[in-house]
């Protein structure tokens, strides 16, 4: 059954034969995963074979959006459904311990309300939305987690740690230990319980995505796979990596075809990892039941060294307001209720996902004022118009509104406001602001009546050189934990 069997019913959709049915929701999140670094819209570099069989058979969305341009606050939106700055969650947590950063607790998630509709929910991989006991993910909605609290995490179980984005090899510093290492080397917990790892990093994550799908073959279920790759530190097995000829890496400048080469076999790691889900889905007979969305949390890094990512033809990285930093790789998948190959234009958000979820399983997104729609209707073919009047986004006192095909950055301090038409011109070359001013103006103003609607921060910021203060540090080296194989 293809889309054009969709009629309006429950969450906006009812299928033939299944109109009580609740679909399974998967979201596969990547981690500084480069606009190029796909297959399906890549340089053609790095092979990703069971993504681009995600692609095919779902829809492409070619202009999606994140709400925030780096980690932490995108995946605060993402968990959500709701905009961080709406709820005053600006920034990464830093440093990663501090006891009043992340998630506000009880806050309602994504997770928790798709509990209260019936689901099993797991969480797996990274986490970075706080570490105290009130902000871990078996209290945001999670019945299951697996991963990291932190903001990375190394690959490989060992005794000696990766300078986190040089590449350098260091055993365990002397106490104080600095940000980079507590970060880093937090322990992965199965719910509460600290445990040792056994495979390399991206490996480990497939494994209990595949196992949760095992043992949870009646639906409804959430799964947030939340992997970190191709997060820094650049590792990964030989084998993976031999695969790939180092000749025919694209060339990124300031980037060696080597280091491009790992990364990308990292990448290529976690394909192989999409694939095993895929696999077993399809042996649950799941398929047809499950929704699948797949996208990074923002755009590739190259602002500095340490990256090695493309977002090409965007300008811009990790950390931008231009395109690079804030439209990533996004697929929906739902097979037989979605027409296979099709390429959606008009801008979505990660805010849609949350949304999305929540009507598919029954529940009521208006009610929890979420900043999401129900995309189905609108990715279907169902409804023609735009699911957004127009995208917003925010960082550090500067603003995005994109509006049709014009996009605006603009905000308290930007010397001058910069005006684009992303439609034509992709690569934010021409800047339209001066002789188009009332344009400017009217995008201007949109953008300030949505800033006017978000809250303060929920926390100050700590000075760096108060980040090995011991209230910082954990009370333990990882290697002294007691931990479970």
């Amino acid at each position: 059954m293809m889309a054009g069997a969709l009629m309006l019913g429950m969450g906006g959709v009812l299928l033939e034969g299944r109109a009580a049915d609740k679909p399974n929701v998967i979201i596969i999140l990547a981690d500084d995963l480069g606009y190029a670094d796909v297959g399906f819209q890549g340089l053609g570099d790095i092979p990703t074979p069971n993504l681009d069989r995600l692609a095919s058979a779902g829809v492409r969305c070619t202009s999606g959006y994140v709400c925030w341009t780096a980690c932490s606050p995108s995946r605060a939106g993402l968990i959500t459904g709701q905009d961080p700055h709406r709820f005053g969650f600006y920034d990464n947590p830093n440093p990663i311990l501090a006891a009043n950063q992340g998630l506000p607790p009880g806050i309602m998630t994504i997770p928790r309300a798709l509990q209260q509709q019936g689901y099993v929910t797991a969480g797996i991989g990274k986490w970075h939305l706080g570490t105290t006991p009130d902000r871990h993910p078996n209290r945001m909605g999670f019945t299951e987690w697996y991963g990291f609290l932190g903001g990375g995490h190394e690959y490989f179980p060992r005794d000696t740690y990766t300078t986190w984005n040089k590449g350098a090899k260091t055993k365990y510093p002397q106490r104080p230990w600095p940000e980079w290492f507590v970060n880093h080397t937090l322990p992965l917990v199965r719910n509460s319980d600290p445990v040792k790892t056994q495979r390399y990093l991206t490996d480990e994550f497939t494994r209990e995505a595949v196992s949760f799908i095992k043992r949870h073959p009646q639906n409804p279920f959430f799964l947030y796979l939340s992997y970190n790759a191709p997060h820094s530190p650049y590792e990964v097995p030989e084998d993976e990596e031999a695969l790939l000829d180092v000749n025919k890496m694209a060339k990124v400048p300031g980037v060696t075809a080597a280091q491009r080469r790992t990364y990308a076999a990292m990448i290529t790691r976690l394909d192989k990892g999409v694939g095993e889900v895929l696999a077993t889905l399809k042996a649950s007979g799941l398929e047809e039941k499950t929704i699948i969305f797949f996208l990074s949390d923002n755009g590739g890094g190259h602002s500095g060294p340490g990256y090695y990512s493309s977002n090409h033809p965007l300008r811009g990285y990790k950390g931008d307001l231009y395109e690079g930093g804030i439209r990533v790789p996004f697929v929906v998948n739902w097979k037989g209720n979605l027409p296979a190959g099709s390429v959606y234009q008009h801008p979505v958000t990660s805010l849609d996902i949350g949304a999305t979820a929540l009507a598919l399983a029954g529940g009521a997104p208006a009610q929890m004022k979420l900043d999401g729609v129900n995309l189905v209707p609108f990715i279907s073919g169902q409804r023609k118009e735009p699911p957004h009047e127009r995208v917003c986004v925010k960082r550090q006192g500067l603003g995005m509104v994109r509006e049709g095909r014009y996009k605006l950055i603009t905000g308290v301090g930007k010397r001058a406001q910069e005006l684009y038409d992303v439609e034509s011109d992709l690569g934010e070359t021409k800047n339209l602001a001066a002789e188009n001013p009332d344009l400017a103006r009217r995008l201007d103003a949109a953008w300030q009546t949505w800033n006017a609607e978000m809250a303060p921060p929920l926390w100050k910021p700590v000075p760096e050189k108060e980040w090995k203060r011991p209230e910082y540090q954990p009370p333990l080296m990882p290697d002294e934990l007691a931990v479970q194989p």
